[in-house]
Parts: C-alpha cells; sequence; structure tokens
C-alpha cells in the first residue's frame, strides 16, 4: 500500500510539473493595404492607404511616433532593382520621440500617402522615379499590454507599376 501511495504521489508531482500557461486567444488585429491605381505616372498618382482595425476585445500596445507612418505604422519601399528608396527625405523627418500607445477595441488606425514619381536616396537625394514596379512593404507592431514589445507583426506588401511617359 505504502508503494502504490508512493508511486502515486510522484506521478502527480511529476504532472503538476508540466504545466503550461495557456493564454487567451489574441484579438483579431485587422490590417488592409492598398494602392490606387496600380499602374501609376505623372499626372496620375499611386495613393497608398493603410488602415489597422483592433476588431477583438483586448486593449493592446503598439508602438506608434514621427519615424512611422502617418505615426502608425512602418513603411519600406523598394524600386525595381531592390533598393530601398523613400517617399520622403529620411534626413528631414519631424524630430518627436516614437512612444508606446494604447490600442483599445474597436480603434482604427489610418495611414495614407502619395507616390507621385518624386523618390529620395538614403542619403536625402531627391530622385525621380524610374519606370518600373515598386514593392511597398508595410507592417504593423503590437502586444498584450505587460507583454514585452512587438510580440505580434502583420506585415503586407503591394506594388504599383510606375510609367514615367
Amino acid at each position: 500500500m505504502r508503494t502504490i501511495f508512493v508511486l502515486l504521489a510522484c506521478i502527480v508531482i511529476a504532472g503538476c510539473g508540466d504545466e503550461r500557461v495557456v493564454k487567451p486567444p489574441l484579438p483579431d488585429i485587422q490590417m488592409t493595404v492598398m494602392v490606387t491605381p496600380s499602374s501609376a505616372g505623372p499626372g496620375n498618382p499611386a495613393r497608398i492607404a493603410a488602415q489597422v482595425i483592433n476588431s477583438g476585445v483586448t486593449p493592446r500596445s503598439r508602438e506608434g511616433g514621427c519615424s512611422f507612418w502617418g505615426g502608425v505604422v512602418r513603411l519600406s519601399m523598394f524600386d525595381r532593382f531592390f533598393n530601398r528608396v523613400y517617399l520622403w527625405n529620411p534626413l528631414t523627418r519631424p524630430l518627436c520621440p516614437d512612444g508606446w500607445y494604447r490600442f483599445s477595441p474597436g480603434e482604427r488606425l489610418n495611414a495614407e500617402a502619395m507616390f507621385d514619381g518624386k523618390l529620395y536616396s538614403n542619403s536625402g537625394k531627391e530622385e525621380d522615379a524610374m519606370d518600373g514596379t515598386y514593392t511597398f512593404v508595410v507592417s504593423f507592431s503590437s502586444w498584450r499590454e505587460g507583454e514585452p514589445p512587438g510580440q505580434d507583426v502583420i506585415e503586407q506588401l503591394v506594388t504599383v507599376r510606375w510609367t514615367s511617359k
């Protein structure tokens, strides 16, 4: 009898040591990115728009500030050779601190920009867009309040064809 009790105690203790913390499911964070028109040129710029919605019931934290597109999302743009280019001069962005913000249930965040053929290099040099396909990568980072930043990242890629004629 004593052997059975010791054996049961070991099984229960061993089983208790293998507990797993199960987090509740993440709220639905939805991001929509659109480029219109998909073929653009001088006099017909492309509009890039992003919207992020917290359609869940749980508040989240997110990054934001002056280094973010629209204060909301990160925007990376690449030319037809996959070189990084910018819609605005990266050296003259407003000097305000980035920070962490609450992203409440039901909240909608928006960012919008125009691609009119004027681009900037990493060094801030203005350039005219060359004919070809340009790729935009838009990303949004959020996390549960109280957790380390950047736990969940949503990323979307869209393209636009630029023709200078």
